[in-house]
């Protein structure tokens, strides 16, 4: 009975070790059922760049993989052996070989080759020829992004095709023209070169390259301080280079330029797809002769481009298609690397790329076995020799097979632990989301540790390869960051281009000029009352009142167009307003010269038309007719400008010429510019302009010459007369000189043109009005205009008249003759 009762009592236990015994027996024979599917692994397990730390997160995915009831449930998936490419191309070509041209391998459903750009380019070349779709989490070069080279090709590392675009963004952002990049003849890093130099000579930027360094097996000594030497010429530099090469320059950079680094006078830009720490780890690889604290000072506030889906998924809490969160999976990786087995091996940056890749292989292949098992047909693949066969009966002869498997992988949309996982027509993601971080390092004591926050976002929006596309979109700044934060003082660094700068007319010159304006309208003011409160005298009225309203009207016209004159034409924001300001000061000036000018043309032309062949029976001159010369000679001038200033195309047009290539201002090197208001059709017509008042000086000088020897008090103002136009004729002159051989000398120039404007408007009111005040404060009612002594003092020139070869009584009555008809023009000068 005891015994009956004990085995009763252990009954229960004896149907659950039965229910588990066949538990694990059905799960044996389960897995007795499935089948192997086999990928070729190859990859960088010594040289450089090394990729050996994917190895822990590929057999991590796939323990997931192969447990997961979703993918392949026919089939575990795994790899025979990691072969080591060195990063080389030849090793990886006889590594790819090894696995797929040897009898003794077993079929491989598909690659994951080689480690680094460098050695995948070869392989991938050829991988089409036994139709396996060939991955990669280490390959970022563009030029596999070129489909019809690499026909069979995937990669779930970002490129480096947008690293140009979004340089090209931050320049434009900051307001860049000149960048040194310091280069590694690499790839990808050549093609991110190229790129470079696309860009910025489609934008007219200044790109300065101090050659390629190469490895140190192609090139015994690498002489880092020739390529830190433009940094005398430069202030951006970007460091196109690997982790190694990296730390050399910072250590060079910080020996020759520490202070200058500190203070972000020099601004250095990098890759941000280093592995974490990476500095440590090329400390212990290089021979460098600068210490951890020297090389982690310079990399202090240096700016990092780091593709999107390089790094994890920014939301720690989310969950990919695995079923794994970031912070999970970056806990599970630094708890595998801790391991003995992968204690040898260097960590990844990029290990959720390596991740990634063996989720894709196995969504991929899961896809075409749903296929196959539900006879679906794919159209683009019916062309292709071969059979649909189950995965494990495939061989590499079977293109219709192989067409099938890369449709597989080209299906791919899952949520990896990178972000979004699904390819392109080319076979790259799309991964043109750049991010634009800033390396900021503290010191915790003997340990340093670099935080990257986010500056900006930039989304590049060019066509793969499209290395001028300029759409872009850039979020600055994020996180919190402002200018403030990321620049000393918040001022954006300057690049040491010779910036661009629109140089004024001298305050002094300008005051000076403008000054001269203001005091020339108050005299055109006192001259208009003095005008019309006296224009009845006798003394003023022989001057003819009427006209002198033209010459008030026309020194008006001068002095305002002195403020034009001493303003830059840059004042003015638009083009149209420049063109409108060049087009009017000339316009006040010429006009106001020529009106001025016309009126002593027309009196000059009264005194020479009476006194050339003087006869008592010659017609008076009324004011009216001379008022008609003046509209005529004026009327002339309009006609010119107007015609001239109507076409667009002949209107003078202010155009920024270059005066000063490297001035410095302020530490900064500048490109100084004026604006001249000139254009070759404008020329013609302003030409034509001086021309005219060229012809219209000849022939007052002409009839000046002519009547030089008439001096009659009563006439009022001849020799003023004479002297406004000798003295105008100089100031034309100098005025056509200035106009057509200075104008490109700013200062010189306005002071030229304002001072002549000024000496000529002057001139023309002074010599007009002056001796007429002076002669009224002597004489206010004009009694003695017309004295015995005055007529004794009468003269007239040789060709009019020679007295002197006269007999006395013929003399006696040539004088009673002009003395007659000199009462005529008393007469005649009364009545005006």
């Amino acid at each position: 009975m005891k015994a009956t009762k004990r085995i009763r009592s252990n009954q229960p236990f004896t149907v659950l070790a039965t229910t588990l015994l066949c538990c694990v027996l059905l799960s044996h024979a389960q897995d007795a059922n499935k089948r192997d599917l086999y990928f070729s692994f190859i990859t960088a397990l010594t040289g450089s760049p090394l990729s050996s730390g994917g190895i822990p997160v590929i057999d991590f995915a796939l323990e997931q993989i192969n447990n997961d009831s979703r993918l392949l449930p026919d089939y575990n998936l795994k790899y025979t052996q990691v072969l080591d490419s060195k990063c080389d191309t030849t090793i990886a070509l006889e590594s790819f070989l090894q696995h797929f041209d040897s009898e003794t391998e077993p079929t491989y459903i598909t690659s994951m080759c080689c480690g680094c750009s460098f050695a995948t380019i070869p392989v991938a070349e050829i991988s089409h020829h036994w139709n396996v779709p060939h991955i990669s989490f280490a390959s970022s070069a563009p030029v596999l992004s070129n489909r019809k080279r690499f026909r069979t090709f995937f990669h779930t590392l970002p490129c480096y095709v947008y690293e140009p675009l979004t340089i090209q963004t931050i320049m434009k952002d900051f307001d860049w023209t000149r960048m040194a990049v310091i280069n590694q003849d690499e790839s990808p890093l050549d093609s991110v070169a190229e790129g470079l130099r696309n860009i910025f000579q489609e934008n007219g930027w200044d790109l300065g390259q101090a050659g390629m360094i190469r490895e140190a097996s192609k090139m015994d000594v690498v002489d880092y301080e020739q390529f830190l030497n433009m940094a005398d010429d430069y202030r951006i530099i970007m460091i196109n280079t690997f982790e190694d090469h990296t730390y050399h320059i910072l250590c060079e950079a910080y020996r020759k330029y520490g202070q200058r680094l500190l203070d972000q006078e020099i601004v250095l830009i990098m890759h941000g797809r280093y592995m974490t720490e990476w500095w440590e780890m090329a400390y212990e690889r290089v021979n460098s002769s600068c210490t951890r604290e020297e090389v982690m000072m310079a990399l202090n506030n240096t700016l990092a481009l780091t593709p999107q889906t390089y790094d994890l998924i920014e939301n720690t809490s989310t969950v990919s298609y695995s079923g794994i969160t970031p912070t999970k999976f970056s806990d599970k990786y630094q708890s595998l690397l801790k391991e003995e087995r992968y204690s040898n091996y260097t960590p990844l940056n990029f290990f959720g790329s390596a991740y990634d890749s063996m989720w894709v292989v196995a969504y991929g292949l899961d896809l075409v076995d749903k296929w196959m098992k539900n006879g679906t047909i794919i159209s683009e693949c019916e062309a292709y020799a071969g059979e649909l066969v189950s995965l494990h009966h495939f061989n590499y002869t079977n293109e219709k097979m192989g067409c099938y498997l890369r449709s597989g992988f080209h299906e791919v949309n899952i949520l990896g632990i990178t972000g979004p996982v699904e390819f392109r027509e080319d076979g790259a993601r799309p991964d043109n989301v750049v991010r634009l971080r800033q390396n900021r390092v503290e010191q915790q004591e003997a340990t340093y540790t670099v935080t990257r926050p986010t500056v900006a976002r930039v989304t590049n929006r060019g066509g793969v390869g499209d290395m001028v596309s300029d759409t872009y979109d850039s979020v600055l700044f994020t996180n919190g960051e402002s200018e403030s934060t990321i620049w000393p003082g918040g001022v954006i660094p300057y690049d040491g281009s010779s910036q661009r700068a629109l140089d004024h007319t001298h305050i002094v010159i300008t005051s000076i000029l403008s000054s001269l304006g203001v005091i020339g309208l108050i005299f055109v003011t006192a001259a208009l009352i003095f005008n019309l409160a006296f224009k009845n005298k006798r003394v003023v009225k022989l001057g003819s009142p009427n006209l002198n309203f033209f010459i008030i009207l026309g020194a008006t016209l001068l002095y305002l167009s002195i403020f034009f004159y001493a303003t830059s034409a840059e004042s003015f924001s638009q083009q149209l307003e420049e063109t409108i300001f060049c087009n009017f000061r000339f316009w006040l000036f010429s006009v106001g010269n020529t009106l001025c000018f016309a009126v002593i043309l027309a009196k000059q032309w009264r005194i020479y038309y009476i006194f050339s062949n003087p006869t008592p029976n010659k017609k008076a001159i009324k004011d009216w007719m001379l008022v008609i010369i003046v509209m005529v000679i004026v009327g002339l001038e309009m006609v010119v400008m107007t015609v001239g200033s109507a076409i667009p195309e002949s209107r003078l047009t202010a155009n920024a010429t270059l005066v000063n290539e490297d001035r410095q201002n302020n530490g900064r090197n500048e490109r100084v510019f004026i604006f001249v208001c000139a254009s070759t059709a404008a020329t013609v017509w302003i030409a034509i302009s001086f021309g005219y008042k060229a012809l219209l000086q000849l022939g007052a000088i002409f009839m000046a010459f002519t009547t030089r020897k008439v001096k009659i008090k009563g006439l009022n103002d001849t020799k003023e007369l004479y002297t406004i136009i000798y003295i105008n004729t100089v100031i034309i002159t100098m005025l056509i000189v200035t106009e057509f051989a200075l104008r490109s000398h700013r200062d010189v120039y306005v002071t030229l043109y304002g001072l002549a404007i000024f000496a000529g408007a002057t001139l023309f009111l002074g010599l007009t009005f002056i001796p007429k005040i002076i002669l009224l404060h002597k004489d206010p009612n004009g009694e003695n205009l017309f004295s015995e002594r005055d007529t004794h003092n009468f003269s007239i020139g040789s060709d009019a008249l020679q007295l002197s070869t006269l007999t006395v009584p013929e003399v006696r009555a040539k004088i009673a003759q002009l003395q007659k008809h000199l009462a005529h023009l008393e007469k005649d000068q009364a009545s005006l």
